[in-house]
């Protein structure tokens, strides 16, 4: 593990302790916030760290990248309206280099990656007594490499995660 890490030091890699929340924009995205009061919970087991990126259906753009410490709880609040789907990374260990002036992210143990399937539909949903506020929650693990979560996804590469 020692050799991995001080290898990825040596190609410029920077370990990274994050706390729950939002990463920097550097991430190759511009955070989309909105007034309205909704959020997307997830709760994370203790198997793993996950970043999650809110990607915009019609546009395929990131509007929020959130980073979520194993065993806790993150409300990701204020999404703008629109449908989304979600892409995910799993592991330890955080590492994040500037690459083609983007940040791009990754774990250095027990990475996964995946592209959510299920979509989130964010619009706010007009009834004749007013509008109801979508939200959403989600529960995800990892236990020696079975995903355990409440969607479903494909595994993509560590490079269409960083798109």
């Amino acid at each position: 593990l020692q050799q991995e890490k001080d290898k990825l030091l040596a190609e410029g890699w920077e370990q990274t302790e994050i706390n729950n929340g939002q990463l920097p924009s550097c991430y190759n995205f511009i955070p989309k916030k909105s007034k309205i009061d909704n959020y997307l919970e997830v709760q994370v087991g203790g198997g793993t760290d996950v970043a999650i990126k809110v990607m915009n259906m019609e546009t395929n753009k990131c509007v929020r990248y959130v980073f979520i410490n194993s065993g806790s709880n993150y409300k990701i609040r204020n999404l703008p309206e629109g449908t989304f789907y979600l892409k995910i990374a799993y592991g330890k260990d955080w590492f994040s280099k500037v690459q083609n002036e983007q940040c791009v992210g990754k774990f250095l143990r027990n990475s996964m990656y995946e592209k959510g399937d299920d979509t989130m539909d964010f619009n706010l949903k007009y009834t004749s007594d007013g509008y109801k506020i979508p939200s959403f929650q989600l529960r995800l693990d990892v236990i020696a490499t079975n995903t355990i979560n409440t969607f479903s996804s494909q595994n993509i590469s560590e490079t269409d995660f960083n798109q």
